[in-house]
C-alpha cells in the first residue's frame, strides 16, 4: 500500500451492530502498522471546504463511481484492516489539492 492508494475499509454502524465495505483514500503512511485514511463515499454530505470531487479519470484501478473526499474525515487504521486496494490517484493535480486541504485544516 502506498500514499494515495484507495483501499475498501470495514466500516461499522454508529450503533456498532453492523458494518460495510467502504472505499477510503490513504493520505499518510506513519510507519509502523498504521495508515492515516480519509472517508470517500458517492454521496454527497453537504457543500463543505474540506471535501474534494472525485473524477474516476484521475484515478487508475477498479474505481465503478465518481465520489466525495471528505479529508476532515480523517482515521487511523491497522494495515491489516484495509480489505484490498481497489485503486489509485494518479493526477499530480488532484494530489495537490489533497494535499492543501490536508493542510488547511490543521492551520
Amino acid at each position: 500500500m502506498k500514499l494515495y492508494d484507495i483501499v475498501l475499509v470495514d466500516f461499522p454502524f454508529s450503533d456498532l451492530s453492523q458494518s460495510k465495505l467502504r472505499p477510503a483514500l490513504i493520505v499518510s503512511l506513519p510507519g509502523g502498522d498504521n495508515l492515516i485514511l480519509c472517508q470517500i463515499t458517492t454521496k454527497r454530505r453537504s457543500i463543505s471546504t474540506y471535501e474534494i470531487i472525485l473524477d474516476r479519470s484521475v484515478c487508475q484501478g477498479d474505481i465503478r463511481f465518481d465520489g466525495h473526499i471528505y479529508v476532515d474525515m480523517i482515521f487511523t487504521l491497522h494495515k491489516t484492516l484495509a480489505q484490498r486496494n481497489i485503486g489509485s490517484i494518479n493526477n499530480p493535480e488532484t494530489k495537490k489539492v489533497i494535499r492543501s486541504k490536508l493542510i488547511s485544516l490543521f492551520e
